[in-house]
């Protein structure tokens, strides 16, 4: 059990909204448009394989405004979070 008294506000807020995956909301956006993209990709729906190629291109905007390692959004969710809290 963390203790609170011993750490600064700071600390205790990086270190809550670390542990119950609190983001800011432009953050959580981009998390989230990545997700919807991604199954829009794979989806095998025929409507879906229309607008895959437009989907993959805007996940690779997406991925390359945090960098160039990032190819999901799981590495995306990881990135922020490291970004934010460590």
């Amino acid at each position: 059990m963390h203790n609170y008294k011993q750490s600064s506000k700071e600390r205790a807020v990086n270190y809550t909204g670390q542990n119950i995956d609190f983001l800011p909301v432009s953050y959580l956006i981009d998390i989230r448009t990545t997700k919807f993209l991604e199954n829009v990709v794979r989806n095998d729906n025929c409507v879906c394989r229309l607008v895959a190629h437009n989907a993959q291109c805007s996940l690779d905007k997406i991925f390359l405004l945090y960098g160039d390692d990032i190819s999901s959004s799981c590495d995306l969710r990881h990135f922020i979070t490291d970004m934010l809290f460590e």
